[in-house]
């Protein structure tokens, strides 16, 4: 087990402790903990991605933890500030549609060619706006807030333009000629 994989199974863990933390919070207390626990999974997103890389850790685990770090993270985040801030179901339908959608081709491609591609300068961008927008979103405890809406929205675009500029992406990967052959098939 390499250190970049103890860091994604981390990352895994802090999920249900920042669920937990922000669907009990009552306090201002509560939310900035909850807030850092954010903070603490971005941190450690950028440092097993730098580790793996600058100390040639990379791993097929690590090619399967991390973006499933990422994607937990994600579902955790919005299921979240969906049972907390109802009202804003139709924004977090659409994360949780983009992020099934990409896993799907995710695991069609890598059944069809084996391997994924690193992420691409949007999808990093991506994951910059989200622990951006998740963390305002947590410290400002306001019931009802134009700030949270207003990200949302934005984030809404965002996530928009990021999954147009994904799907020639997976098109490239899928027509690939590298392995066409299905796993288990050959």
């Amino acid at each position: 087990m390499t250190i970049p994989n103890c860091i994604s199974l981390f990352r895994i863990f802090l999920v249900p402790c920042f669920a937990w933390v922000f669907l009990t919070a009552s306090l201002p207390e509560d939310f900035t903990l909850a807030a850092v626990l954010l903070v603490v999974s971005a941190v450690s997103d950028l440092l097993d991605g730098w580790i793996a890389r600058r100390f040639h850790m990379t791993s097929k685990l690590g090619k399967i933890l991390d973006p499933a770090a990422d994607k937990l993270t994600l579902f955790g985040v919005f299921v979240c500030m969906w049972a907390r801030y109802p009202g804003f179901w139709p924004l977090y339908s659409l994360f949780i549609a983009k992020e099934l959608l990409m896993a799907a081709a995710s695991v069609l491609i890598l059944r069809r060619n084996h391997e994924i591609e690193a992420s691409h300068w949007f999808g990093k961008l991506y994951t910059l706006v989200f622990y951006v927008v998740s963390v305002i979103s947590v410290l400002d405890t306001r019931p009802v807030s134009l700030l949270r809406l207003g990200f949302w929205w934005g984030m809404s675009l965002f996530t928009i333009g990021c999954f147009a500029l994904y799907i020639p992406v997976f098109v490239r990967q899928w027509q690939s000629q590298n392995d066409s052959e299905p796993l288990g098939q050959g």
